[in-house]
């Protein structure tokens, strides 16, 4: 006689007295169990493949895109991307790499009214001093420094010298993005960038903290927070911000 001991929170717990015969059930039945796992998981990842593929396809359909259809894309495979186990290569790495690009483009779009009203307000300004563009860079510093890295990240910057209003996606697709939808938006990080860096450069103290840049914003290694220009220039701003804008 033959017995099975189950370790339970440590410790070494009888469970039942096991003969031969019984024992090769035993390991058979966890074999089987294992083996059923192991299929599912494969099951489970050829599903994932094919629904990936057959949203390349999907993407792939329509070669030039307008924020239209970026919005559908995003919106219909959103599910599929937040569920399916990220792999570097075939189906699935072929549906990230699009659809993390695409997600670039539709960040963009969300962001139309905001980078609307933040021209109008530059355009607004009664005079470009110091103090007034210093608090514009303030109120705009979060979707400046987004829309900044992302326009460089999708390389629409240089939009005049591109052909046919459009730009490939990625080399390794057949497939455009239409981008005189986001003419505003470089526009308004060109206009941030003029100002922002040299104005945090002139501002920020000589003991201000060692950082680190993650998309384009920077954090001070210590304690992980984001380092804003408002810290350097609060002694700069009379009024509050919103009242250099006219309404």
């Amino acid at each position: 006689m033959r017995f099975i001991f189950k370790k339970v929170s440590g410790m070494s717990t009888f469970i039942f007295p096991l003969n031969f015969k019984s024992k090769a059930k035993y390991v058979n039945t966890i074999f089987c169990y294992s083996s059923f796992k192991k299929n599912m998981t494969n099951q489970n990842v050829n599903n994932e493949q094919q629904q990936c593929s057959d949203a390349v396809q999907d993407i792939l359909s329509v070669k030039i895109l307008g924020p239209e259809r970026i919005s559908y894309v995003i919106k219909t495979y959103n599910e599929l991307y937040e569920n399916t186990n990220y792999e570097p290569y075939g189906p699935i790495g072929d549906f990230f790499l699009l659809y993390i690009k695409l997600c670039d483009f539709y960040s963009l779009v969300k962001r139309s009214e905001v980078v609307k009203n933040a021209l109008e307000e530059f355009n607004q300004i009664n005079h470009l001093s110091t103090s007034n563009i210093i608090k514009w860079l303030v109120k705009y510093e979060d979707e400046g420094l987004y829309i900044r890295d992302t326009v460089s990240r999708t390389k629409v910057e240089n939009y005049d010298e591109l052909l046919n209003g459009s730009i490939l996606l990625d080399a390794e697709f057949d497939i455009r993005i239409v981008i005189n939808n986001y003419i505003p938006h470089i526009d308004f990080a060109n206009t941030f960038n003029k100002y922002y860096d040299s104005t945090m450069d002139k501002y920020r103290t000589d003991s201000d903290e060692e950082t680190y840049i993650e998309c384009g914003v920077e954090y001070y290694k210590s304690n992980n927070e984001q380092r804003r220009l408002l810290n350097f220039v609060r002694h700069l701003i009379n009024a509050p911000i919103d009242e250099v804008f006219l309404t």
